[in-house]
């Protein structure tokens, strides 16, 4: 999220206030109906906030000295006390919160992260709060949760390839036994594929989802001749995944299923 400039006398709109907490404008007019927020009418419907009202001074000082921190697995704690404390000063400080638990999750503190991470999403469910979120849910194993989040994200932004990625693992790790769950995440799988290609993204990326959904074809679902045409498909730029698709197909299909493929147990 974009740090906004400071300067305590400025008077700024409802949506400005709300860009510079990182709160949605929906909470800042609530908070400007309730009068938790002073603020002053310019003519008949004009409504302006003084930026000092809006976050105070000593909060944005502390948050400033807790990001350079963040940058240092070392310093995290001391990171997390000053983050505390601008919180403690302004707790509508919804940057903060959001900086707190993405330091949690950046160095894999994932319990410490959901906290912060959740208040984030409560002060301004947008797309950087709750993919951080369903990002650290997932790593920790909370597929439910991380589900729930990227679902919402997915509506902000149905073309970015790492909602379906993660989307995709999530389904994946959930879905056993259940097919319908796993056709899902081959969708997403190679909705991921198709959208990073498209935009030059990295191999390493595309190649994880390629290994996914190979898994996914063949031991989730049996689909042993669409798993066969997939790795025909990615045989030229990803000849390992290729193979590995290859060998499950082998070690799973009955002999008359690989014969109808042109496959055999040897090849």
């Amino acid at each position: 999220m974009e740090v906004q400039s400071y300067s305590q006398n400025r008077l700024l709109t409802p949506e400005q206030a709300a860009k510079l907490l990182a709160v949605s404008k929906r909470t800042m007019y609530e908070w400007l109906r309730n009068g938790e927020i002073p603020s002053r009418r310019i003519g008949e419907r004009l409504i302006r906030v003084r930026e000092s009202d809006v976050l105070a001074p000593d909060a944005r000082i502390f948050f400033e000295q807790a990001c350079k921190f963040a940058q240092d697995p070392k310093t995290i704690d001391r990171a997390e006390e000053l983050f505390k404390k601008a919180i403690a000063i302004n707790p509508r400080y919804g940057l903060a919160y959001f900086e707190l638990g993405r330091m949690f999750y950046t160095w894999s503190h994932f319990e410490r992260a959901m906290a912060p991470l959740k208040t984030a999403i409560d002060l301004d469910p947008s797309f950087p709060a709750l993919m951080n979120f369903a990002m650290n849910c997932n790593r920790w194993g909370r597929y439910e949760e991380a589900e729930n989040a990227l679902r919402s994200a997915l509506k902000l932004q149905p073309n970015d390839p790492t909602v379906h990625y993660e989307l995709g693992i999530c389904l994946l790790m959930t879905s056993f036994y259940d097919k319908k769950r796993s056709v899902e995440a081959v969708k997403h799988f190679r909705r991921h594929i198709e959208e990073q290609i498209e935009a030059g993204g990295k191999q390493d990326s595309i190649g994880m989802a390629a290994y996914f959904l190979g898994n996914l074809l063949v031991l989730h679902l049996s689909d042993f001749g669409a798993a066969l045409r997939f790795a025909k498909e990615i045989e030229p730029t990803f000849p390992n995944i290729a193979e590995h698709t290859l060998m499950l197909i082998r070690l799973n299909a009955r002999p008359k299923v690989l014969q109808s493929l042109g496959m055999s147990l040897s090849q």
